[in-house]
């Protein structure tokens, strides 16, 4: 298939049109129009700076620096965030199952940190693409480190119920949608009739599968999530006590401090006293 390379980095750029016989590698910028992709493409995004926010009816997610998703998952309007720098891979999905070999099945929706491997290959892709050099070559290299971000994913289709891997898979793909939408909104985690409504079981149907293929129910994942996320804004971040406290939706500033000490030991006074030294 061709390759075709949209440079997006700035609002006088019109949105590109992602056509049913081409691969398309983009460079967006913080002064990027939105995007809007179609469903019969499968899109992978690596966000290098600021974050890459995505809509898809009510649903909302966010790509923040340093993460990489796969987006198998519908037509979605694609906006980049403040001082986003973000890269990006749309083919269709031939292209993309092509890579997968025997084992060309769909994707799924994934969303972690890239490898080195991922952020070298999609690097490569666009400095080809952008001195004219043909990119069939680096453009397969991506699609695999692509199709690599996702493999994780694939070692949880064992867990699913079903009677056979087609089964097993629409299951794991509720799953990984419900997870996706705990990862980007901690609240929803514990509001478990709106995620049952997102992979269409009952509330007790819905925890029951998603222990028994994650390891952990979905308020525990929500809860780890917030902690760890609380963790990371003490430590590395100079954000007052009182401005983590209401970005994480805790009722007081008591309540997270609480929450904190019981689950690390220590306070968040004392962690960030103890980083400065």
């Amino acid at each position: 298939m061709t390759w075709m390379l949209y440079d997006q980095r700035s609002n006088a750029q019109r949105p590109p049109e992602f056509l049913p016989d081409t691969c398309s590698a983009v460079h967006l910028g913080p002064r990027a129009l939105p995007l809007q992709l179609p469903a019969s493409h499968v899109a992978t995004w690596m966000v290098l700076r600021g974050t890459l926010n995505g809509q898809l009816g009510e649903r909302h997610w966010t790509v923040a620096a340093r993460e990489a998703i796969v987006w198998p998952d519908g037509a979605v309007r694609l906006v980049p965030g403040r001082n986003c720098w973000a890269l990006g891979v749309v083919v269709p999905m031939t292209a993309w199952q092509s890579v997968g070999g025997r084992d060309s099945e769909s994707p799924v929706l994934w969303q972690s940190r890239p490898s080195r491997a991922m952020v070298s290959a999609l690097i490569r892709l666009i400095r080809a693409l952008r001195s004219d050099r043909d990119g069939d070559l680096a453009g397969h290299a991506a699609l695999v480190e692509a199709w690599t971000h996702q493999e994780p994913a694939q070692f949880l289709l064992n867990r699913c119920p079903g009677r056979t891997r087609q089964a097993r898979r629409r299951t794991l793909s509720r799953l990984l949608r419900v997870r996706h939408c705990i990862q980007n909104d901690f609240d929803a985690g514990l509001r478990l009739e709106l995620l049952a409504k997102q992979a269409s079981y009952s509330a007790h149907h819905l925890v029951r599968l998603y222990r028994d293929v994650f390891g952990q129910t979905p308020i525990d994942h929500a809860t780890a999530l917030r902690h760890q996320r609380a963790w990371e804004l003490v430590a590395r971040t100079p954000l007052s006590i009182s401005d983590i406290t209401a970005e994480l939706g805790f009722d007081s500033r008591s309540a997270f401090c609480r929450a904190f000490k019981a689950r690390y030991g220590v306070t968040a006074t004392q962690v960030r006293s103890g980083g400065r030294r």
